[in-house]
């Protein structure tokens, strides 16, 4: 895995390998606002390595940067 600092954008693939789950669990905890992530335009769905952490520390709940529903 590349060097990360907490600005990095990561993919669900790439979260979920850093959490050791399913990419379908990554996906659950952004849909249920539990994970930020913004969505780029062409589609595809980013998470920033703090907001990561922030789930693994146990962080209050955020809202996500766009309408990912």
């Amino acid at each position: 895995m590349k060097p990360l600092n907490q600005n990095s954008l990561l993919s669900i693939c790439e979260v979920a390998g850093y959490c050791r789950c399913h990419t379908e669990t990554v996906a659950r905890w952004i849909r249920q606002g539990k994970l930020r992530a913004i969505r780029l335009p062409g589609g595809r769905i980013r998470v920033r390595f703090n907001a990561v952490l922030d789930v693994l520390d146990g962080a209050p709940e955020k809202q996500n940067d766009s309408s990912l529903g």
